[in-house]
């Protein structure tokens, strides 16, 4: 577990220091978590909190509540803890980004294994780099490999595979390899998943072969559509700034992207975006947004007040169920 202490020194200059980096025994229940956090603060003499970040696992929830007993107790939260839990946005997005690549997934697969094929050797990546010259393809990045439980690696891979698109094709052409060893890699990933997908009343047979046009066409839909959310992360999981005032706005935004995608006359785009959506309102909904997210944008002379009402009937004026009263209650 590592513990990590965001504060405002006697300059008014904006600290982060980890003030707790250990191992904690099985198995890792809330009430666990939340007693080896009260040591630590104790241990460091902290004497108020105002609130904690942590990821959506189910234990972070009872830990919250555990610890929020613990430190009421002790006389240490700021409000009573009214406010106390505010969830990780940074964690909230990778969540729904997962949940829409799953919609590509047989894309993602096939582009992973021809990157996989171009960097498994100096003599593939040299033939590789032959047929860049032959394309007049210029571009100075290197194809890279994701890692599968991280999108924003998925996101750089498809990124800088998009150059290489001509590439690819030619690849097809002048490397016989190409194509039977993707094919063969298929087969050894279905072998390995086929027990798991009969379990769930799958086939356990996936589209194999190098990357197509038909998933080219996907990625370039993709590649746009995930920029913002890689943008918006870097920004969100800054720690040498001051988020908490752009909270509100960052999660208005990324609603109304999905909103936006989820009109798309693109079906694929649409599907994934719906999907997204379910997601997003599971951890996000409008209505049960942390009010000191709200209160630090209503503070920042760039929005104010009028802002949130703005955005907030906006949103409420998609709902057709609630009648006007009811929405003006809501705002």
């Amino acid at each position: 577990m590592a513990l990590t202490a965001h504060f405002v020194d006697k300059n008014w200059v904006l600290r982060k220091k980890i003030i707790n980096f250990r191992v904690l025994p099985h198995p890792h229940k809330g009430e666990v978590i939340a007693k080896a956090i009260e040591n630590c603060l104790l241990e460091w003499g902290i004497e108020k909190v105002m609130t904690i970040t942590l990821d959506n696992a189910k234990n972070n929830d009872t830990c919250v509540m555990d610890l929020k007993k613990r430190l009421n107790k002790r006389n240490m939260m700021l409000l009573g803890g009214q406010f106390f839990h505010v969830r990780c946005f940074a964690h909230v997005i990778n969540l729904v980004v997962r949940d829409g690549i799953e919609e590509v997934k047989t894309t993602i697969k096939r582009l992973r294994r021809s990157v996989k094929y171009v960097r498994s050797s100096s003599s593939r990546l040299q033939m590789f780099k032959k047929c860049a010259l032959e394309e007049s393809v210029t571009c100075k990045k290197v194809v890279c490999l994701d890692v599968k439980t991280r999108w924003n690696s998925t996101y750089l891979m498809i990124n800088a595979a998009m150059e290489f698109e001509k590439v690819f094709d030619r690849l097809l052409e002048h490397d016989p390899f190409y194509r039977s060893e993707c094919e063969l890699k298929k087969n050894k990933e279905d072998g390995s998943e086929l027990g798991l997908n009969k379990k769930k009343g799958g086939s356990g047979c996936h589209e194999g072969g190098p990357i197509n046009e038909d998933d080219w066409r996907k990625l370039r839909s993709l590649h746009t559509f995930l920029e913002d959310f890689y943008l918006l992360t870097k920004r969100i999981s800054s720690s040498h700034y001051i988020t908490s005032n752009t909270y509100f706005d960052e999660v208005t935004q990324t609603k109304d992207m999905l909103l936006q995608q989820m009109g798309s006359n693109d079906v694929f785009l649409s599907s994934m975006a719906k999907k997204m959506n379910e997601k997003f309102e599971k951890y996000c909904n409008i209505d049960a947004l942390n009010p000191i997210l709200i209160a630090s944008i209503v503070l920042d002379p760039r929005y104010k007040l009028d802002y949130v009402t703005f955005w907030y009937r906006s949103y409420l004026d998609s709902d057709i169920l609630l009648s006007e009263d009811e929405k003006d209650k809501k705002v």
